[in-house]
C-alpha cells in the first residue's frame, strides 16, 4: 500500500507541475494570481484527501477499483485537455475580453 501512495505522489506532483506551466497562458494577466492560488489550494487539498480516500476505497472495494478510478479520470483529463485551445502562436491575454475574442475565432465548430 505505501508503494502505491508512493506512485500516487509522484503523479500528482506531475500533474500539478503541467497545470501550473500551462495555467499561465490560459490565464489573462489580471487574474493570473488568482488561478494559480486556486490551482494551490486544489493540489493541497488533493494532496491531503487523495492518499485517505486512496486507502479507504482499496479496503472497501478492492485494490483494483481506485486504480481504475484514477485511469479514467486521467483519460477523461485527457480528452477535456485536448480540447483546449492551442496558445502558441498567440499572445498571452492581459485582460477577461482578450480570452473572449479567442473564444469566440477558435471555438466557431461548437
Amino acid at each position: 500500500s505505501s508503494g502505491i501512495n508512493a506512485e500516487y505522489g509522484v503523479f500528482v506532483s506531475a500533474a500539478f507541475s503541467g497545470v501550473y506551466l500551462w495555467s499561465s497562458e490560459l490565464a489573462p494577466s489580471s487574474h493570473r494570481g488568482l488561478v494559480f492560488s486556486m490551482c494551490s489550494v486544489i493540489s493541497r487539498v488533493g494532496g491531503f484527501f487523495g492518499p485517505m480516500m486512496f486507502n479507504a476505497l482499496a479496503k472497501a472495494a478492492g485494490p483494483a477499483v481506485p486504480i481504475i478510478i484514477i485511469g479514467t479520470m486521467s483519460c477523461v483529463a485527457a480528452v477535456v485537455s485536448w480540447l483546449l485551445v492551442e496558445t502558441s502562436t498567440t499572445t498571452i491575454a492581459e485582460i477577461p475580453a482578450d480570452i473572449a475574442t479567442r473564444r469566440a475565432k477558435n471555438w466557431k465548430m461548437f
